[in-house]
């Protein structure tokens, strides 16, 4: 995004588009919502565990949009929507690399495997369960594809860019990836989450 920050020259300005502020925002909302599924011991595999789940899952998106109508002026905000519905500018190859990414990893991630003794790809549970009942795909489809992009509505709708004000953007993601892997942290002491599950 190109910086189209408003500027007021005040220390208020400076304050709000300070990146650190974003992280704090975020993991204020996220947290007080997953630290709430810890305190009342709820499991991600009930009904208000979800809702608190999916409540958290949301805070970077809420905190991006809000630091965006924030920050930036109309020409920003416009920037920011537009990018989210104009795919043309990511390229063909890098589509290809979204889409034979993921695949081409767990095939050399096998032969690893089997290099050193192990089995090598097996069918998991939910291959499995997914052959016998198709529709048992849809809660993995919707936790795959909805809950990231509504995070990256903040991650890198938003802040990534003004990480990279600073920062070359390998310097920006790294300081992104760090954040982004403790902002996790709650989902290690709830039940029904990977996290826990590791």
């Amino acid at each position: 995004m190109t910086e189209t920050a408003r500027t007021t020259g005040d220390s208020t300005a400076t304050f709000v588009t300070n990146p650190w502020l974003f992280f704090a925002v975020t993991f204020a909302i996220t947290w007080s919502f997953w630290l709430l599924a810890v305190t009342l011991d709820l499991s991600f595999d009930s009904g208000g565990g979800v809702l608190l789940l999916l409540a958290g899952l949301s805070g970077p998106g809420i905190a991006g949009i809000g630091f965006t109508y924030l920050v930036y002026d109309e020409r920003g905000r416009t920037d920011y929507w537009r990018r989210l519905t104009n795919v043309r500018p990511i390229g063909i190859q890098w589509v290809l690399v979204i889409l034979l990414l993921a695949p081409v990893v767990n095939v050399i991630a096998a032969v690893v495997d089997i290099l050193f003794g192990g089995t090598g790809a097996i069918w998991s549970e939910g291959v499995q369960g997914f052959a016998a009942n198709p529709l048992s795909l849809v809660p993995a489809v919707f936790f795959a594809t909805l809950p990231p992009f509504v995070e990256e509505l903040g991650w890198r709708g938003y802040v990534l860019d003004r990480l990279q004000l600073r920062w070359s953007a390998l310097v920006a993601s790294l300081i992104l990836g760090v954040v982004w892997a403790i902002w996790h942290l709650p989902l290690f002491f709830i039940s029904g989450s990977y996290q826990q599950g590791l």
